[in-house]
């Protein structure tokens, strides 16, 4: 199994969705019931990154996985209004 490393420049969309997953779990365990949906919202965009990586890499198993995330955060989100 090989490790690679992706640098800023070269897969900027990688540590966009990475951020913005920090970003979405952050507002999902502050508390805050009322920004919660905030965090469902961002968790959303994550995922949409994530899955166009997926795709792009050739890889069904994790995109697959994030779509079912996908769904669920778009519940949670629904769930929360």
């Amino acid at each position: 199994m090989k490790i690679r490393f992706y640098k800023l420049r070269d897969e900027p969309i990688r540590w966009v969705g990475f951020i913005l997953a920090l970003i979405g779990c952050y507002f999902l365990t502050n508390g805050v019931i009322e920004m919660l949906w905030i965090g469902w919202s961002i968790s959303i965009l994550s995922c949409l990154l994530w899955i166009l990586v997926a795709v792009r890499d050739g890889d069904l198993s994790r995109s697959l996985m994030e779509l079912i995330y996908l769904f669920l955060a778009v519940r949670g989100m629904i769930v929360w209004f």
